[in-house]
């Protein structure tokens, strides 16, 4: 199913809109990473590294997210995000999906 050109509007529109926000709002949370920069030997490659693991913790959290509902919207009757499904999930439940992840590496 290819997107419509309302979706991709809307994906662009919001990774636009993340992205400057990010650019805006970018400071690092931490400037000691002694591992990293004996590792790396470059503060600026060190500083580029800190903003890309910002980044890519926005896609995760903000980002993919918004994405799908997006994409859900058009052919589903409901979509929600942040939804609460409420349970736990049982160790037998882990251990089933630990074994799924694992196969599928």
């Amino acid at each position: 199913m290819a997107l419509s050109e309302t979706q991709k509007d809307k994906i662009k529109n919001l990774l636009i809109r993340k992205i400057e926000d990010k650019l805006e709002r970018y400071s690092r949370e931490s400037s000691s990473m002694p591992f990293l920069v004996r590792l790396i030997q470059d503060s600026e490659k060190v500083a580029a590294y800190s903003f890309i693991q910002s980044v890519s913790t926005t896609l995760g959290m903000s980002i993919y997210e918004e994405v799908s509902k997006i994409i859900a919207e058009e052919s589903a009757e409901e979509c929600f995000t942040k939804y609460d499904i409420g349970g736990v999930i049982s160790k037998d439940q882990k251990i089933v999906i630990e074994e799924i992840v694992r196969q599928l590496r």
